[in-house]
């Protein structure tokens, strides 16, 4: 089992605001084997090809991208660069020690997006949702598979869109004023859409005991 937490940075390290920087350090305070991946060292982490159209992502969807990848490829855990309110390394323990456990994570607040179901609905079925900001994640699980086959897909699907008008800032997405050909992913096609729907295919496999990660206060 991989016990290492994940933190991903694509863009430069000029654009790590202070309140980045401490982030990193309290999330590298956890109990747990730490790293930052960024530019620099992604090479290191590479055990199969990033797709060609990777290097043509946001560095936002660049991110994504990598958080799929690691958690199919490697496991362990992923946060976004925020606040922790609490170590998560015996949530890691239990989940390595349960056969039945493939990820654990903390409420997702906008789950009626994906579904249509009310807050109401979504507890009546236990529809474990949960939110991208920072979970835990067994490797090669049917669930990482389908994950990352789906994210594969979509930047195959995308790939002459991908070439041909390439992000030209860290959070470039869609524009659904523009009518004409342009960058193809609107900002959560390549993680909430494709991650979120699983949740509720693989509720059984999964927990959102996970402490929450501070997602208000972190620019």
């Amino acid at each position: 089992m991989n016990n290492t937490l994940y933190l991903i940075w694509m863009s430069s390290d000029k654009a790590l605001s202070e309140r980045r920087k401490k982030s990193i350090s309290e999330l590298m305070k956890m109990n747990i084997n730490s790293v930052l991946i960024n530019n620099q060292n992604l090479s290191d982490y590479i055990t199969e090809p990033l797709h060609e159209g990777f290097s043509s992502l946001s560095h936002v969807h660049q991110a994504d991208y990598m958080r799929c990848y690691l958690m199919h490829f490697y496991g362990g855990a992923y946060a976004d660069i925020k606040p922790p309110s609490e170590d998560w390394s015996t949530y890691l323990e239990e989940m390595n020690s349960n056969e039945n456990l493939w990820f654990v994570g903390s409420p997702h607040q906008n789950s009626t997006l994906f579904t249509g179901f009310s807050v109401q609905e979504l507890e009546e079925r236990n529809i474990l949702y949960c939110a991208d900001s920072g979970f835990l994640c067994k490797r090669q699980t049917p669930l990482t598979k389908e994950w990352y086959d789906s994210l594969i897909k979509k930047m195959d699907d995308n790939l002459k869109l991908l070439k041909e008008y390439p992000a030209q800032y860290a959070k470039h997405n869609y524009n659904v004023n523009y009518n004409g050909p342009q960058y193809p992913f609107d900002y959560r096609e390549i993680l909430d859409y494709i991650l979120q729907p699983l949740m509720y295919k693989y509720t059984d496999k999964i927990s959102r005991l996970l402490p929450a990660l501070n997602c208000y206060d972190y620019l």
